[in-house]
């Protein structure tokens, strides 16, 4: 079902879908609603400005459901790429998107291009690629949730309010030391380390620090005979 909107003998359609591109501008257009119906309904701003409230708010919440079309099953394969292979993602690979994460709408592009592995991520459709950003991020979470010991997970919450986001330290700065323990503080072997399976990476990690817990543990035991 096509919904319109009907100004002064003019009709404005609902897409059904999106880019990424356009998904990008409504997202940032978002702090004012009115510019966000402007852009995703192709209509004029002073238009907008003549709507009702009650019929802005209903406006919004369909270009919302288009954006975020929860009701999509999950697309492994689109025209020109295929979803990556979470069971088998290298360290650089998660490091990549971690970053592109953390200023998740501005990278959006750069989430689609890395979980797809396409060239020119813009011009996917919103409809085939949010699903899969959504199965991402809750596979995300659960995988720093099964390594919480590792990580402190207050900085994986991408709904912190924008103090807590200016107080986080720079995840590039945190996962170069990570690659740099992995590496033996080696810079020419830190290729070699991106490469490697993320999981595999991650539980050496964390056999590591339990294996140095244990190794001061050990000290101070020794110390206090």
């Amino acid at each position: 079902m096509a919904y319109t909107l009907v100004i002064e003998d003019t009709e404005y359609k609902l897409p059904l879908d999106y880019t990424v591109k356009q998904w990008v501008n409504m997202s940032t257009a978002a702090v004012n609603p009115d510019f966000m119906i402007s852009i995703g309904m192709g209509m004029p701003i002073d238009k907008v400005n003549m709507l009702p409230e009650k019929t802005k708010v209903m406006t919004l919440a369909l270009l919302n459901a288009v954006l975020k079309p929860a009701w999509r099953g999950l697309t492994k394969e689109i025209d020109n790429g295929k979803l990556i292979d979470l069971e088998n993602i290298t360290l650089g690979d998660f490091i990549d998107l971690e970053v592109y994460i953390e200023n998740y709408k501005k990278h959006f592009p750069e989430i689609i291009g890395k979980l797809y592995g396409v060239d020119n991520p813009n011009e996917c459709l919103i409809s085939q690629v949010q699903p899969a950003v959504e199965y991402y991020l809750k596979w995300r979470m659960l995988l720093y949730k099964q390594y919480s010991n590792l990580f402190d997970l207050d900085h994986v919450n991408d709904e912190d309010d924008e103090v807590q986001q200016r107080n986080r330290p720079n995840p590039a700065h945190v996962w170069f030391d990570i690659v740099m323990v992995l590496a033996d503080d080696k810079f020419l072997n830190m290729d070699a380390v991106l490469n490697q399976p993320l999981i595999q990476s991650l539980n050496w990690l964390a056999w590591n620090k339990d294996k140095k817990r244990k190794e001061l543990e050990l000290v101070k035991k020794q110390q206090r005979r």
